[in-house]
This record gives structure tokens, C-alpha cells and sequence, in this order.
């Protein structure tokens, strides 16, 4: 999946936790709130991608959205501390990692 020729391809399809997740890229008017870059619909399963600028907003938002979808798949809650914060969204990008590998390629042909 593309946003345009500047961009590599996406994964259109993202293993977070349990869950896969369809990514979509759309215009910025699908998103609920501007300027949202980005957003996860966790009870639909779909990360949906605006338009971006630059390579570097592009992988950023992609994380970003990755990183809400471990926060909710591995219940993580706001009186949490930072110790089980950082451990826990270590150990959810390690397994988007694994179960992804496509999306890996992505982020190092994005980040050229």
C-alpha cells in the first residue's frame, strides 16, 4: 500500500498482540480530527494513514498508531508506571516485530 511514488510500500495487514489491524492509507478528510496524521480504530481492526510531508512523519505515525494498538491489546492503563510502561510496550513491539517482518523492510526503505 502506498501513499504515493516518494513512499515505500506499507504492510496491509499488521499483527499487534492478538489482533491484525488492515492499514489503509487515506486523505486526510477520512480522519475523524485534523490534522490527525493517523488514527487506530481498535474495535473495527484498521489503522488508517493521512497524507504525510516526509518519510520520516510517515514511519513515525505508523509507529505511533502501533504503539496505541499495544497499549490497548496489552492492557496497558494509565496509573501504570514507567518501569511497566516501557516493558510492556518493549515486549509488544518486539512481537510486531516478529510478526511482521514485512514491516521492518518497510521502515528501513522508508527511513533511506
Amino acid at each position: 500500500m502506498k501513499t504515493d511514488d516518494k513512499f515505500p510500500t506499507i504492510p496491509s495487514k499488521i499483527r499487534i498482540g492478538y489482533r491484525d489491524y488492515k492499514v489503509m492509507v487515506v486523505e486526510s478528510s477520512v480522519l475523524d480530527r485534523n490534522p490527525d496524521l493517523a488514527r487506530i480504530a481498535h474495535l473495527k481492526g484498521e489503522i488508517y494513514i493521512g497524507p504525510h510531508d516526509n518519510k520520516f512523519e510517515f514511519v513515525d505515525s505508523v509507529i505511533h498508531e502501533i504503539l496505541h494498538g499495544i497499549f490497548t491489546t496489552q492492557v496497558i492503563e494509565d496509573g501504570d508506571n514507567q518501569e511497566r510502561t516501557v516493558e510492556t510496550l518493549s515486549k509488544g513491539l518486539t512481537g510486531v516485530f516478529r510478526d511482521n517482518p514485512k514491516l521492518l523492510k518497510f521502515f528501513m526503505d522508508a527511513l533511506k
